[in-house]
């Protein structure tokens, strides 16, 4: 039985808007993982399959997690910002975790246009980053933060991904340190039948983070 209890909340930005979410709060977690969800213009937020399964591999593994609706999304304020103002969505997201259980190493966890979100914010207490099916798009390379970063990068690249296919996503990040491409066999962008394998590969990443 899990431990924890997944409660409604919100945190605030640092522009002011305010986001709702869902926090997950276990025992004596050893990692915090921030979640984030496809693009909000082609209908995603935090409870769509990709998103709801990370929070269900968080949960199972013990670990403190949060997902949110992006700024416009929901019940969250604000209007959508072609992921440049998103980022502050995720920063104040990472903030979040690390009050909630100060010391904290947080993990960021993003599906396409929350993958590309989550890679531009790095900063004190950011472990990692596992990013599944990034198209790679919304962020210019000079902006993204795990490119350059010591902490360990996760790409979870579909082999039948439209947006960004594999040899493609190699080509673009032959550059980055410390980052680990993995194909997800059979999968599309959506990971349609192949959610489970997704998620192994993040519970994989994240335990190695512990």
């Amino acid at each position: 039985m899990r431990d924890d209890l997944l409660m409604p909340t919100t945190f605030t930005t640092s522009d002011g808007e305010t986001i709702e979410a869902e926090l997950s709060v276990p025992a004596s977690p050893g990692l915090g993982v921030v979640i984030t969800h496809p693009h909000p213009e082609a209908g995603g937020t935090m409870f769509t399959p990709v998103p709801a399964r990370l929070l269900a591999s968080c949960r199972d593994m013990g670990l403190l997690a949060l997902r949110f609706n992006f700024r416009g999304v929901g019940q969250s304020t604000g209007t959508h910002g072609d992921g440049k103002a998103e980022r502050l969505d995720v920063e104040a997201a990472v903030a979040r975790l690390q009050e909630t259980v100060p010391g904290v190493p947080i993990l960021i966890a993003g599906y396409s246009f929350g993958a590309d979100v989550g890679l531009a914010v790095g900063g004190p207490g950011v472990a990692g980053w596992m990013a599944a099916a990034p198209p790679l798009q919304f962020v210019p390379v000079e902006e993204n933060a795990a490119a350059a970063a010591a902490e360990p990068t996760l790409l979870l690249v579909p082999e039948h991904d439209d947006f960004l296919p594999p040899a493609a996503a190699k080509d673009a990040t032959a550059g980055w340190s410390n980052t680990t491409l993995e194909v997800v066999p059979g999968a599309d962008h959506f990971f349609t039948g192949e959610l489970d394998t997704m998620a192994e590969s993040f519970e994989r990443f994240a335990k190695s983070l512990l």
